[in-house]
């Protein structure tokens, strides 16, 4: 059972047989009213809006108006009206179960306390991946006690505002990129407003069991994998400097035999020491005035070395 924080412990509780309709505010009823959302009457088509919508769609494919529209315009006018039209189903069918919930006798809670008062109509809001939705139950009260909600507990829905599903793409997008880019994808599939503190709150829920779901994997693998299998891995080590005291002892000899990597080059402007260290080449100028110009000699010809005679070539 999942109970609800919000319960008014002042309020004065109706005898145990009689099935209370709560009041709805003014607030929640344009809500309904605006989202469509209600379970409607007997003999009533609890699908009928959905249907509606499905006509205007088809309706409108079918027209003047989608006719001279480009692909990428027709592509994105069907993805928004076809999430709403998956939010309208997924609404209808909310209300079609809340019309049908039957009261349970002997609800209690994990401490034993039952819950003898029934109130109907209680409403949560629901951010799904197609839209916010509103769920309908029976509430299950008791003076001085949370409310318990046996449809929560049927559709498994969460503590927090987020579906399960939204909660998988943010974790999902999260862990592709940064929080920012989650949140921006988390927005353009689902059409909800989150913020990027929402979604990583869901990323961090998302990862709660991260130990026990690798332990039911690793389980599951020993289990399909019989004692006769051999794992077998293969691995290049060359090119990898290991360190002197890790090596066996022939690999050690080998080693120390082997002639020694060529020192790196020494940088423009330095030459090496006798002791190995780099010092900069002196500077040939002074720091008050410049030393004069010098004039490059004409090159010598070389000789041919046997009439010693200056060669041509050069």
């Amino acid at each position: 059972m999942i109970t609800d924080s919000g319960t008014r412990c002042r309020e004065l509780y109706a005898p145990a047989d009689e099935l209370l309709q709560a009041q709805c505010s003014a607030e929640a009823a344009a809500g309904n009213l605006a989202s469509g959302s209600g379970s409607g009457s007997e003999g009533e088509d609890p699908f009928g809006r959905s249907r509606e919508r499905l006509e205007g769609i088809v309706g409108w494919l079918g027209g003047k108006d989608a006719s001279g529209l480009e692909h990428g315009e027709l592509e994105a006018q069907l993805q928004t009206v076809g999430r709403e039209l998956l939010c309208c189903l997924f609404q209808d069918h909310l209300d079609l179960r809340s019309s049908r919930e039957q009261r349970l006798d002997g609800v209690a809670d994990g401490e034993g306390v039952e819950r003898r008062a029934v109130e109907r109509d209680h409403q949560r809001p629901l951010a799904s991946v197609f839209g916010e939705v509103t769920v309908n139950r029976l509430a299950y009260r008791q003076r001085g006690e949370q409310n318990l909600y046996v449809a929560d507990g049927a559709l498994n829905v969460p503590e927090e505002r987020a579906s399960h599903g939204v909660r998988r793409l943010a974790a999902i997008e999260a862990a592709a990129g940064s929080f920012e880019h989650a949140t921006g994808q988390v927005r353009e599939r689902t059409g909800l407003a989150l913020g990027k503190r929402q979604v990583e709150e869901l990323a961090v829920r998302a990862a709660v069991d991260f130990e026990q779901f690798y332990a039911e994997r690793v389980s599951a693998t020993d289990e399909q994998h019989g004692e006769q299998d051999v794992l077998v891995l293969s691995a290049d080590g060359k090119g990898i400097v290991m360190r002197a005291e890790a090596l066996r002892q022939a690999t050690a000899r080998a080693a120390q035999r082997a002639s020694p990597k060529l020192k790196p080059a020494c940088p423009r402007g330095r030459r090496p020491t006798a002791s190995g260290s780099r010092r900069s080449a002196p500077s040939t100028t002074s720091s008050r005035r410049h030393a004069p110009l010098r004039t490059c000699s004409p090159r010598p010809r070389r000789r041919c070395c046997r009439c010693r005679r200056p060669s041509t070539s050069g």
